[in-house]
Order: structure tokens, then sequence, then C-alpha cells
């Protein structure tokens, strides 16, 4: 990580809704916060897409995806990627075709994850977390 100073983007209060993603980058959503400043304060809402990759968080804090309807097609890749990330909520995440884990958590800070809404995320391929994730950093609410 890198001080923070003048030149530091700051990314904060964003929502998007009502968004159709198709083709073109290999994730549907991918935001990328700084190890020294994290994303903040974003929702996404009525998101369909199609690609081959879900979600993608690094580096963020206090995120919200809501009513998420993914196609995906890399049957190696987690429905949801979650790196150095604290407080994201996921309510009503529907998947459909090839992925690996539904979520995967990595990092020592990645903390207050809460998935509600979402079938795959209690089925067979259900939560992963990576070897310096901690134990309790992830609430599954049926």
């Amino acid at each position: 990580a890198q001080p923070v100073g003048e030149t530091t983007p700051v990314i904060r209060n964003i929502t998007c809704e009502n968004i159709t993603i198709t083709g073109g980058a290999s994730w549907a959503v991918d935001l990328l916060g700084l190890p020294e400043r994290s994303s903040e304060q974003i929702r996404f809402a009525k998101v369909t897409a199609s690609s081959a990759r879900g979600i993608h968080v690094a580096d963020a804090r206090d995120v919200a995806f809501r009513n998420i309807d993914l196609t995906l097609t890399s049957p190696d890749s987690s429905l949801v990627l979650l790196e150095e990330s604290r407080e994201v909520a996921f309510d009503s995440l529907a998947a459909t075709g090839s992925f690996g884990r539904a979520l995967r958590v990595e990092g020592p800070n990645s903390a207050g994850i809460t998935v509600r809404n979402t079938p795959a995320a209690t089925g067979t391929k259900g939560v992963s977390l990576g070897r310096e994730a901690k134990p309790g950093a992830v609430r599954v609410v049926r």
C-alpha cells in the first residue's frame, strides 16, 4: 500500500441500478479499491449480467448487491470473489451457468459479509474461506 496523499483517488457514494451487462469484460462486476483507501458506500441493484465470471470485489467497504441475476460461463471461477473487503451484503443473488464456489473470501481483513436469499450459497457450492480469511467472516441467512 502507498501512503494516502492528494492524488489518492476517492471512490464512494455510487449507486448502479437497472443495468444489463452482456459480453466484453471477464467479470460482470469488478469493483477494485486500493489497499490504502477502500471503495466505499457502493450499491448495485437490479442487475442482469452475462459474463465469464460473476462479481469481484477487492479493498472495499460498505457494499451492497440486491436483486442480481448472473449467467456465467467459467466453471473454474467463483460466483463471487471477495478480497480484503468488509461490510459487504448480498440479497437475492441468482446464478445460472457454470461456476465453481458460490462465494470465495480471501484476506485477513475481510469481515462482516452477509448473504441472504441466495440458494447457491447454501447449496453444495457454498462458501469457501481462503487461508487467511477468518472463520465467521461470512454469515449466510436462509
